[in-house]
């Protein structure tokens, strides 16, 4: 007759290499996740700096002290300072660059502005499309649109 002891021979090997087998499976599909995350997280910073690159060069655009009354609607000169742009780090690292054109559309009578009761004012409609790369592929586009109040045409 066999004891126990006989019968449950290899048994302990067995379970315990089953076990080594699952945890390591674990451990694998947590590295797995981890990686996607960090991938996913950088992505996310290279996005955010194309979006704020792009917003910068908006608010650079907007500062332009070029705008005056126009006779046709059309695109605005380029502003050298605003064409691919390049914005870094404090450590000088290459974050994203971007451009920017302004476009006049038109304008439209103001009522209630004379000076006078001989100029009339009016509002000369502009926009402004921003663009920026970051590293990744990362894109953004902003586009802004305003107006100019003054003396009619």
């Amino acid at each position: 007759m066999m004891n126990t002891y006989e019968k449950q021979r290899g048994a302990a090997l067995v379970v315990s290499l089953i076990l080594l087998l699952v945890l390591t499976i674990i451990a694998i599909v947590g590295m797995s996740t981890a990686t996607l995350e960090l991938a996913m997280a950088g992505n996310m910073q290279y996005q955010n700096s194309a979006f704020e690159a792009a917003d910068s060069i908006v608010e650079a655009e907007l500062t332009r002290n070029d705008i005056a009354p126009m006779n046709n609607p059309g695109a605005m000169p380029l502003i050298v300072t605003n064409q691919n742009r390049e914005f870094r780090d404090p450590t000088s690292r290459l974050v994203a660059t971007a451009s920017a054109a302004t476009n006049y559309f038109g304008l439209t009578g103001v009522s209630g502005w004379q000076l006078g009761g001989a100029t009339s004012f009016a509002a000369f409609h502009f926009e402004i499309n921003g663009v920026s790369a970051a590293a990744q592929g990362a894109t953004a586009s902003h586009r802004q649109g305003y107006y100019v109040v003054g003396p009619s045409l």
